[in-house]
């Protein structure tokens, strides 16, 4: 047990603290790191913004998005595009959650997450 323990350790992603995620073909994912926040770009075609569902919670950014079915009855010859339900999620720490935005624009889901400030993070509590 503790050879296995230790060869999942050696073996894991380095970057499976900071980051995790599904299947990349499912939602095709770029973040970028500013000085001042995170910027997470999805690619969604085809996908309007009720079908899509954004959390943050625990320093987690979640990404949900339901594709809908083509209604009808098909004979496909091949089907590549999805048409079920797609998740990811990322951990992205020190994010003024408050402040977050999304935007979906051509097929491409873009959220903004401000980092905190360190006014924000240290923040000293007055006693009353």
């Amino acid at each position: 047990m503790a050879n296995e323990l230790m060869r999942d350790r050696w073996l894991a992603d380095p970057f499976s603290d900071w980051l995790d995620a599904g299947p990349t073909n499912d939602l095709p994912t770029d973040i970028e790191e500013t000085a001042d926040a995170y910027i997470a770009r999805l690619n969604v075609p085809g996908v309007t913004k009720d079908q899509i569902d954004l959390n943050y919670q625990n320093q987690q950014l979640t990404v949900a998005v339901q594709k809908s079915a083509e209604a009808g009855n098909h004979n496909y010859l091949i089907q590549e595009r999805p048409q079920a339900a797609a998740k990811r999620a990322f951990r992205l720490p020190n994010v003024a959650a408050n402040a977050i935005t999304a935007d979906l624009t051509a097929g491409v889901l873009t959220i903004t997450l401000p980092k905190l400030t360190q006014a924000a993070a240290d923040h000293q509590i007055p006693i009353a």
